[in-house]
């Protein structure tokens, strides 16, 4: 039980250095010329807006039992056979047990936006061991422009930054194109070690990234070497909503 405790803290943990670490932006301020250059963007973006469908203004998606959708996101889940939905309660505790291994400086950054609610978490899922489990987040982007590549580059540098207290993890160059239930995503693949409460576990995790309407959606999977057919069992589930 040990060992599905720290396999669940570290996927929360992963995800929760990615959004703090996102979620710094321009570090709180921005300067006059970033200030232009996003006043000029969204001039040119007001301006192809008559051309354009009006983006959708995002919205949470639901949870029923094993199955999980979100008309916003286009994207149904009905968990395979060994998986497990999270409660709303159940990845609160999860997701406050990862957030304990930021830094202070980081675990600020996180609670502000999740105050300001600029950032969300969807749902949480996994199997009796822990391994694999999948997450998914909403971040609203501080730049409308901003890319799926740019959020990957910014959360391999975070979270890489933020290991302490026994948790190491690398990620692999570049990005690699995804699709998950008919949606593009860029795929950033690495690995992490965590030692804590006497126990060593090694993960594989895979962040699955997009952008649509000024927001990242992040799909955080996590997962071991002799898991890797449920890994792929899970990913396969993701449907167009």
């Amino acid at each position: 039980m040990k060992r599905k405790r720290l396999w669940m803290i570290l996927a929360a943990f992963m995800l929760s250095a990615a959004l703090a670490g996102c979620s710094g932006g321009s570090g709180g301020k921005e300067d006059k010329s970033q200030k232009q250059e996003e006043k000029n963007r969204q001039d040119e973006d007001k301006q192809k807006e008559d051309v354009k469908e009006e983006a959708k203004e995002y919205a949470p998606g639901t949870v029923d039992g094993n199955h999980y959708e979100s008309e916003w996101m286009n994207v149904r889940i009905d968990l395979p056979e060994g998986f497990v939905m999270a409660t709303e309660e159940e990845i609160a505790n999860i997701q406050e047990a990862g957030v304990q291994f930021l830094d202070d400086e980081e675990k600020d950054k996180l609670n502000n936006a999740l105050d300001e609610g600029t950032t969300f978490y969807e749902m949480m899922a996994a199997t009796l061991t822990g391994s694999p489990n999948v997450n998914i987040s909403v971040e609203k982007l501080p730049y409308k422009n901003a890319t799926a590549e740019q959020y990957a580059d910014v959360t391999k540098e975070v979270v890489e930054k933020s290991m302490t207290n026994g948790m190491t993890a690398s990620f692999q160059e570049g990005t690699t194109d995804a699709v998950l239930g008919g949606q593009e995503y860029k795929c950033i693949a690495g690995t992490a070690n965590v030692q804590a409460e006497g126990v060593s576990a090694d993960l594989n995790m895979d962040m699955y990234i997009r952008v649509q309407d000024g927001y990242a959606i992040v799909v955080n999977i996590t997962y071991t070497a002799d898991t890797v057919a449920q890994k792929d069992e899970l990913l396969a589930a993701f449907q167009e909503f």
